[in-house]
């Protein structure tokens, strides 16, 4: 999986929150992505839908982009109060602590196996 993630990206420039889905040239079915991003989340051991991700991200990328709370609450048919909320303490420092404390909890499990 990683060639075939190395050979896509070759290149490319991206930035760190893209992600990529390669299916031979073809989209995915929501059925097949359902499946792989349910895969994906077990081995992460997330607890999160493909909604709630997704809505996530997208909400996250355009907050980081400038959009402002109103505008995000317009396609997310939520109150840009409830926006303000959820979003107004991301930021890419809290985004990177969080990724490192995953990081380092997923390192102390496999050291804890062997």
């Amino acid at each position: 999986m990683r060639v075939v993630i190395a050979e896509a990206l070759k290149g490319r420039v991206y930035g760190p929150d893209d992600y990529v889905f390669l299916n031979k040239g073809k989209p995915y079915t929501h059925n097949a992505l359902s499946l792989i991003f349910r895969r994906t989340r077990e081995m992460a051991k997330y607890e999160v839908t493909l909604n709630e991700f997704g809505r996530h991200s997208w909400a996250t990328q355009r907050l980081e982009e400038g959009w402002s709370f109103s505008q995000v609450s317009m396609f997310l048919l939520n109150s840009a109060e409830m926006v303000e909320k959820k979003y107004s303490n991301i930021t890419p420092a809290v985004r990177k602590a969080i990724i490192n404390l995953h990081s380092g909890s997923c390192l102390k499990k496999k050291n804890a196996r062997k």
